[in-house]
């Protein structure tokens, strides 16, 4: 549930017992969704990650950026360096020293251009709300994994459709609710540059029949979350609230 109070939104989550139909609690969504959602892209990562990929880039340095790397870190030290890309220069100079002081042994670069970021990368997180890409094919190493987690609109675009056109897995965590809130994967599908039938399921990858080929070098994910991730962690939330008094 959400509520907007002058412009801004906030977000909830009910926790019910349906066995008694009581409310069990109320909690702040917007904490919970931030980790889950860092949660998600260091799994992502964790799987899909192919030895050659040394570097990373995080493509914005607002209140999901922070997370989400601090996520990535803790289960990917060995990256060789971490490119910092925002076009706010003072916010983004103070996102790279930031992190140069809370993991003094990794490489931080703190990009004037997008190209710069890009160039250097084989693993991307996209972590904006930006209508237009942010992410140009033009720019990508031959293999690339890229995390799309940030614009969750079909009117925010930040991976353009040629490299998702070049792309030789796509996933997405909830296919239908893709085609209904993501700009990434609704713009090439539009013009035939993306079958919906080619998008595999994020829970996919973790079967056992899964293998990740050689051919399977140009991965893209569309991150959106899901509710039921929020609510069952709400619930473990609860548990350890209610085991602690």
């Amino acid at each position: 549930h959400y509520v907007v109070n002058n412009g801004k939104y906030f977000y909830y989550i009910y926790l019910y017992d349906f066995n008694d139909k009581n409310l069990l609690a109320i909690l702040e969504a917007e904490e919970i969704g931030r980790y889950r959602t860092a949660a998600v892209t260091a799994l992502a990562i964790n799987k899909l990650r192919t030895e050659n990929m040394n570097n990373l880039a995080v493509i914005g340095t607002g209140f999901q950026a922070h997370q989400q790397l601090k996520s990535v870190i803790a289960s990917n030290t060995d990256f060789e360096k971490i490119f910092i890309f925002s076009p706010n220069k003072s916010r983004r100079t103070k996102f790279v020293m930031d992190f140069q002081k809370l993991f003094s042994r990794q490489e931080f670069v703190n990009c004037s251009s997008m190209e710069e970021a890009l160039i250097n990368s084989d693993v991307i997180i996209t972590a904006t709300n930006s209508a237009t890409p942010v992410i140009n094919y033009n720019y990508l190493k031959d293999q690339y994994l890229i995390i799309g987690m940030g614009a969750a609109t079909p009117y925010c675009i930040e991976v353009d459709e040629e490299t998702i056109s070049n792309c030789n897995l796509v996933i997405a965590d909830d296919i239908d609710q893709a085609k209904s809130e993501s700009g990434d994967l609704l713009n090439p599908a539009s013009k035939g540059l993306l079958q919906w039938k080619d998008v595999i399921y994020f829970s996919d990858i973790f079967k056992t029949q899964f293998k990740l080929s050689e051919n399977k070098n140009k991965i893209f994910f569309k991150s959106l979350g899901i509710a039921t991730w929020d609510v069952s962690i709400a619930n473990d939330i609860y548990k350890k609230f209610i085991s602690s008094l």
